[in-house]
């Protein structure tokens, strides 16, 4: 019900914010019709309760109350289209283990795929961890976050890192929070695991 009046409300406010008057026509669900001078329009939906027509009019007498800027409310609405297509149980959803590999979960299906850059990545973060190479494995990790920022075993290196560089704050700040995000996902055991050996051994120095 959400994902409908999200699409209704992307298609209705391109009609309602015309200032000309004249013929106006869509090819959506929604159809705007001039009713008379002053620019007013009305707008008929198809296929949408009651309720959700009264949702949407309150949609947009606020943006004409606020006189809210109608590509900005757009480019919103584009966000948070993203956000709800995300929870939409048809699109394939990609979560990733320890070690780099990735689930790929979609209705009735779950694969993994090792031809990703997550996987790629961790052979060259153990490969930096085990040369000692600390600040190679910084830039490794960087590359790693923004590239795949829901992997959380670079940020858990990048900690380590830090901590052979002497930036033990920076590396306390990572580490408490990759925990927060890795809290509850059982694939990152051994993340928390090993965040929790670090923090020890930093705070055993007397920092």
């Amino acid at each position: 019900m959400k994902y409908a009046l999200l699409l209704i409300i992307l298609i209705a406010i391109p009609c309602w914010s015309q200032t000309t008057t004249g013929k106006a026509e869509t090819t959506g669900p929604c159809s705007p019709a001039v009713t008379g001078g002053h620019n007013q329009f009305r707008i008929i939906c198809q296929g949408i309760s009651k309720e959700q027509g009264a949702e949407l009019l309150r949609i947009l007498n606020k943006i004409s109350r606020d006189r809210l800027d109608t590509k900005s409310v757009m480019d919103k609405l584009d966000e948070i289209e993203k956000e709800v297509r995300g929870l939409d149980p048809t699109v394939p959803v990609i979560t990733y283990m320890y070690d780099g590999d990735q689930r790929i979960t979609r209705p009735g299906q779950i694969s993994d795929n090792q031809d990703n850059p997550a996987f790629k990545a961790f052979l060259k973060i153990k490969a930096a961890d085990s040369a000692h190479d600390w600040q190679s494995l910084v830039s490794i990790c960087d590359d790693s976050i923004n590239k795949t920022p829901k992997w959380l075993t670079p940020y858990l290196y990048k900690g380590l890192a830090y901590a052979n560089l002497g930036r033990m704050k920076e590396s306390l700040t990572l580490l408490e929070d990759v925990k927060k995000m890795a809290d509850g996902n059982h694939d990152y055991d051994l993340l928390v695991k090993q965040a929790d050996e670090l923090l020890q051994k930093i705070h055993s120095t007397g920092y």
